[in-house]
């Protein structure tokens, strides 16, 4: 009877414990459902404003689509959230980038518990590349040359000229990082900065088409160059494995420099030549200045 009676008291106490613990799962069910309820399925983390701002040339209908599709997107097969905790800033950042070219940078803020908020940057033009391709043609010239250091004049004959650019009608608008982002039309004058390149392999919008370095030697040329009545139009890459770069003024002369070098030193030297050398008159028949060689500027 002691034994029953133990027995009994035992079945007892583990009916309880399995009491208690079927409650408690059944509790933490319902708040673990209660929470996902809350959190991500009512209306309290739903976006249902999305504010635009900084966009140009692109209709915020058609920025605000792209994020709707983000925000839309199905979750474990059969859900779509809207959620506010749910959505990353990044991802949302990255497909805006991904769809339109024209963006250069996009910042997303939540703003609890309703709305986001999307700062767009477009990008600007900084020139018009156009592809060009290469022509060969000998000729003899007479070319001066002045020591920067002593200021001696020397002529050197029977100098070749082998290459003449080309350009075609492949041009593209590039921002400041050398990103393609629309087609452009062929441009002459000083309004909209022009740069040819002999380039040998198609193009298309998106391309990343000159390296920071050129892009920093261009604009480090267009800072230096305070020269008056004088601007320059055009650009000249023959091959990125040189640092050579050569530039065309609005007085149809052209400038050779090394990338290499210090461009503010080149442009300092040119204007010396220019105000002590050559004569604004002379620069009529002025083919080109070559500041490539330390302590020489070549010019004819």
């Amino acid at each position: 009877m002691i034994i029953y009676h133990q027995r009994k008291k035992y079945a007892t106490q583990l009916t309880r414990v399995s009491l208690k613990m079927k409650f408690f799962l059944a509790l933490m069910i319902f708040a673990g459902g209660g929470f996902f309820y809350l959190f991500f399925i009512s209306p309290v983390f739903q976006i249902n404003q999305i504010a635009i701002n900084g966009n140009k040339n692109i209709s915020e209908k058609n920025i605000d689509q792209t994020v709707d599709e983000y925000l839309n997107r199905r979750f474990l097969f059969f859900w779509r959230p809207r959620n506010i905790i749910l959505a990353k800033s990044k991802e949302i950042s990255q497909k805006i980038l991904d769809k339109y070219v024209l963006i250069g940078e996009v910042s997303v803020a939540k703003k609890y518990f309703h709305k986001i908020e999307i700062a767009i940057k477009e990008r600007e033009i900084f020139a018009i590349w156009c592809k060009a391709v290469i022509r060969k043609q000998d000729k003899d010239i007479n070319e001066a040359i002045i020591n920067e250091v002593s200021g001696d004049l020397l002529t050197i004959k029977d100098i070749e000229i082998a290459e003449e650019f080309i350009p075609t009608d492949r041009c593209y608008y590039i921002d400041d990082t050398g990103i393609i982002f629309s087609k452009a039309p062929q441009s002459f004058g000083s309004l909209i900065l022009r740069i040819d390149e002999i380039y040998d392999k198609d193009v298309k919008i998106g391309d990343k088409i000159l390296n920071n370095g050129i892009i920093a030697s261009i604009m480090s040329v267009q800072k230096s160059f305070n020269t008056k009545n004088l601007k320059i139009i055009k650009f000249f890459i023959k091959n990125l494995k040189l640092p050579d770069l050569e530039i065309l003024t609005s007085e149809n002369w052209k400038i050779y420099l090394d990338r290499d070098a210090n461009i503010e030193n080149q442009m300092e030297i040119l204007e010396k030549v220019l105000e002590k050398k050559i004569t604004v008159s002379e620069r009529k028949n002025l083919e080109y200045i070559d500041l490539r060689i330390p302590d020489r500027v070549y010019y004819r």
